[in-house]
This record gives C-alpha cells, sequence and structure tokens, in this order.
C-alpha cells in the first residue's frame, strides 16, 4: 500500500477506512461478475460418499455433468494437498449442527455461467489446516477415499510432484519468480512442505489403488 502513488490515489478513503497502513502488504482477489453458489455434489453428500468409474455412472450422467464431477475431483484433491478446511470440509463438520448442510452451496466455491468452478478464499490451506490437522484429517481423508476418478493431467502431475520430491523448492522457485513482492512474504516452512509432499504421496497412492481396480 502507497498511498501517495497513482494507483492508489483514488482510493484513499477507503484505505483509510479499511485501516490499511502505508508500506503494508495486502492480499487482492480478482472480480469475476456473474458467480453463482455451487452445490456439492450427490456423489458427495451421503456417508456413502463414492466417485468411482462405474458403468452405471457413465450411463446416468451426460458430458457436462461428468465433467462437473472432474472439477470436483481436482478440487477434492486441491483442498486435501492443502488441508483447506473451509470448504467442503466445513459442510461436513457442520453437520453435527444442521443435518441439511451437504444440501446447502459450497463454502468458499462459486460457479461462473459457463460452469466453471471458483475456489475462494485458499488461506487456510497450507498454513492454518496444516495445524489443525488433528482435528479435520478425518474429514480430508474420507473425502480423499470415496475418488477413484481424475483428470489425466492431474494424475500426472501427482506422479512428477511425488517422485520428484521436491515440491517445496519448486513451490518457493515459482513464488521468487511470479511475485515482485516476494521478499516481503513469508516462506513455505520446511515442516509444511514435508506435509504437503507426504499428502502428495497419499494422493498418488489413492490413484494407484483406483488404478488396480479399475484399469
Amino acid at each position: 500500500v502507497n498511498t501517495i502513488d497513482d494507483r492508489w490515489r483514488t482510493v484513499t478513503g477507503e484505505i483509510a477506512n479499511s485501516k490499511w497502513a502505508d508500506d503494508k502488504v495486502v492480499i487482492f482477489t480478482q472480480f469475476v461478475e456473474g458467480l453463482k453458489p455451487s452445490y456439492i455434489p450427490v456423489e458427495f453428500r451421503g456417508e456413502d460418499r463414492k466417485l468411482h468409474p462405474k458403468q452405471d455412472l457413465m450411463n446416468s450422467k451426460g458430458p457436462e455433468d461428468l465433467c462437473d464431477l472432474v472439477q470436483w475431483s481436482d478440487l477434492i484433491i486441491f483442498d486435501y494437498l492443502t488441508a483447506n478446511l473451509d470448504r467442503v470440509v466445513n459442510n461436513m463438520f457442520n453437520k453435527q449442527w444442521n443435518p441439511n448442510m451437504m444440501n446447502t452451496p459450497a463454502h468458499n466455491l462459486e460457479r461462473t455461467s459457463n460452469g466453471r468452478l471458483i475456489f475462494l478464499d485458499n488461506e487456510s490451506g497450507l498454513f492454518h489446516g496444516y495445524r489443525l490437522l488433528d482435528k479435520y484429517a478425518s474429514y480430508h481423508r474420507t473425502l480423499l477415499d470415496s475418488l477413484c476418478v481424475f483428470r489425466n493431467s492431474t494424475a500426472r502431475a501427482i506422479e512428477r510432484l511425488h517422485h520428484s520430491g521436491s515440491v517445496g523448492e519448486e513451490l518457493n522457485k515459482m513464488f521468487s519468480q511470479n511475485e515482485e513482492l516476494y521478499n516481503h512474504i513469508p516462506r513455505l516452512p520446511q515442516k509444511n512442505a514435508k506435509i504437503l509432499q507426504q499428502r502428495i504421496a497419499d494422493v498418488y497412492e489413492q490413484i494407484q489403488t483406483c488404478k488396480k481396480q479399475y484399469v
């Protein structure tokens, strides 16, 4: 934030109301027009949740629905890797107080007019989510265990990152090369990088289990 810079001068009132101080780093999220709530697919709502490539699934779903489920597969993997507890896991956890929670829109998830899912507010992942794994790990694991449908490119990326064992180094390198405020923002601690690498291994093992079952 720099209130005397031309980029900020027209919003000095909003900056003052937000109590942002000069020279502090803030995070902006891109505004996307026309977003709508996204509901959790029926395949993941019940205690018997399962998304497997069985013939009845292929026969009962059209191409658009199948493509949507592949997006949900990516979401479950992404949230498992980062231990993001503020999306589907939020709905699952709150079901103990509201039995209809799984029928309500997923937290921090929206849908564009063309059906693309937008993952919002991922800041609880990698840091806060890892600190709370003792409390929420079973919810993440339940979702991962329900999954046997994967996007090819996602499965290949998981396999590469699993075998390379270098996801922490890759993340920090990507961050330093693409974020101009890199030196003002905390790095991913080595402990967190090890947790992420282990969670990549978990997803890899789930993919291998599914291959043995269906390929």
